[in-house]
């Protein structure tokens, strides 16, 4: 009697157990499907134009059930793997969304640990080796943006060490680490080999009709043309930008929607714009930083929560007035540096703690005040120079004003004190 009873008693134990383990592995289940109906969505949504809240919508739901995911699963192996790729490619969602590179840091972090966790357990797993390469190389590139290159030096050397040891490694995974590590050596002044490591992974691509193969690698050619035009290689960066031009415009034809080719687009103007005003070609250069403008204020039009098409927008402004004012059409240098102030003012009021946008503003209140004072008409009359030059002082008078403000709020930062003075 005493054995059937505890008999009983087992079984009645095992049977709780079992229920909650099938509960439990019945959640997995659910969050599992819910994560691959949410990394789908976000997949056909990431680079449509207007797409930027929705997305960040999804994202945030996303890694809400991939943390809910990983506390429930323990280490289930299946799982962990599954996790792995999927952080990767939220870290990568977030770096396209400039507002994000804190959590795109965050997520590409917990995916370096999830990959080596799985390579530890099954070394030489393709998928994995490529996930943990795709994740160091981008970290490494935000770590760069922070200044930290020596940590982003020593990402991109692992990142190295597990191509190298592949027998045949994906061109792309390897294309995105030479690309970061020729970053890091920019920021260290050694162009020269970043230029090296820019050519050898533009190469590696150069059979790849893909949208990203492609995509990527126009990015790694604006990255080579940036650094020769630097080094005042100016017709050889030439050269690399209309490759990396016609690439891009072959890209916006073939995906007339796909806002992150588009954005691409408008930094590779940049670079083929200043290069061009390098080259002595102002009306080159004009022309280039008009075709930006439009195309940035386009992106910004369509989607209000495009942060970075506003910024390009705004940046474009200031770089329209110095390329009017070097082909001598000083009324539109002026009319572009007041459109500059008007949108710089606006961002600073969006954001009223970013002091950075708050600068934006003294820039562009000196930019009107210095072009105002040297825009003279041969036939000015005193009174109407005295009006111009006064107009000219309250630009100036109201940029200092903004400086001394800043420097009050951050009273470290010898930009700011030079600025005023």
């Amino acid at each position: 009697d005493e054995l059937r009873g505890a008999n009983s008693e087992q079984q009645s134990a095992l049977a709780s157990v079992s229920a909650e383990r099938d509960r439990a592995e019945a959640v997995i289940d659910q969050l599992d499907e819910l994560t691959d109906v949410l990394l789908e969505y976000e997949r056909a949504s990431r680079r449509l134009v207007g797409s930027i809240s929705s997305r960040r919508v999804l994202a945030a739901n996303a890694r809400d059930t991939l943390l809910e995911l990983r506390r429930v699963s323990g280490d289930t192996p299946w799982v962990r793997s599954k996790l792995a790729h999927a952080f990767t490619r939220l870290g990568t969602i977030s770096w396209l969304d400039a507002a994000s590179s804190d959590q795109a840091i965050a997520d590409f972090q917990t995916a370096i640990e999830l990959h080596r966790q799985e390579l530890a357990e099954r070394p030489g797993d393709r998928a994995h080796a490529d996930g943990l390469c795709l994740s160091l190389a981008s970290l490494a590139s935000l770590t760069v943006m922070q200044g930290a290159t020596q940590p982003a030096m020593a990402m991109v050397l692992e990142a190295e060490g597990i191509l190298n040891a592949m027998d045949e490694p994906d061109a792309l995974t390897t294309a995105r680490v030479g690309r970061a590590k020729a970053g890091v050596l920019r920021e260290q002044g050694r162009d020269e080999e970043a230029i090296e490591e820019l050519s050898q992974a533009a190469q590696l691509l150069e059979g790849d009709a893909s949208l990203d193969g492609q995509d990527f690698r126009a990015l790694v050619l604006a990255d080579q043309a940036e650094v020769l035009s630097r080094n005042r290689s100016f017709d050889r960066a030439a050269e690399v930008i209309e490759s990396a031009l016609a690439i891009r415009r072959a890209l916006i034809t073939q995906h007339p929607t796909d806002a992150v080719v588009k954005r691409r687009m408008i930094s590779l103007l940049n670079v083929a714009a200043e290069n061009r005003e390098r080259q002595g070609d102002a009306p080159g250069g004009l022309a280039l930083h008009q075709e930006l403008f439009q195309l940035a204020s386009e992106l910004a039009e369509l989607d209000a929560d495009d942060d970075l098409a506003r910024a390009s927008t705004r940046k474009s402004l200031h770089s329209l007035a110095r390329a009017f004012e070097r082909n001598g059409q000083l009324d539109e240098a002026i009319r572009s540096a007041s459109a500059f102030l008007e949108a710089s003012r606006a961002a600073a009021e969006r954001s009223p703690t970013d002091l950075a946008l708050l600068h934006d503003v003294a820039h562009a209140y000196e930019l009107r005040g210095d072009m105002t004072r040297r825009h003279s008409a041969p036939d000015e009359s005193n009174a109407e120079a005295s009006e111009r030059l006064e107009s000219a002082i309250n630009d100036f008078v109201e940029a200092r004003g903004t400086l001394k403000w800043m420097r009050s709020m951050a009273p470290g930062r010898a930009e700011w004190h030079r600025d005023e003075a």
